[in-house]
């Protein structure tokens, strides 16, 4: 039972260096864009604070304001960015995972077996 787990293991680090640089941007963005959205917190407390406890105008505030907008802009783009690319990291391990799997129904042992492209996936 051991080895089998190594076995899986071995496969799932060698899938996932098929696609460490979609992964690797994936997780980079999504970082980028979580920092943004602290600050995005950060400044919206700030203007809240001084508009309501100091008596800051709204005139006052406006370049808080455009910062704030800025923030919450740029955490949206680099998460939609990061998404992106988890799916295409996704897609990736998918279709090496589809390959792998019609080259063992194509004959490397399973002569018992019915294989087709349509059947590889589907539910039993």
């Amino acid at each position: 039972m051991h080895a089998h787990s190594s076995n899986n293991d071995w496969q799932t680090a060698g899938m996932a260096r098929r696609a460490k640089g979609w992964l690797a941007g994936s997780v980079m963005l999504g970082g980028m864009a979580a920092v943004l959205f602290v600050l995005h917190l950060t400044l919206l407390a700030g203007l809240i604070d001084a508009l309501t406890f100091h008596g800051a105008s709204f005139a006052t505030e406006q370049h808080t304001l455009f910062l704030l907008i800025a923030a919450l802009s740029g955490s949206l783009i680099l998460q939609g960015l990061a998404d992106r690319a988890g799916l295409e990291a996704g897609l990736r391990i998918a279709a090496q995972v589809r390959q792998d799997a019609l080259a063992i129904c194509s004959g490397q042992g399973l002569s018992g077996l019915r294989c087709s492209p349509l059947a590889v996936f589907s539910p039993p």
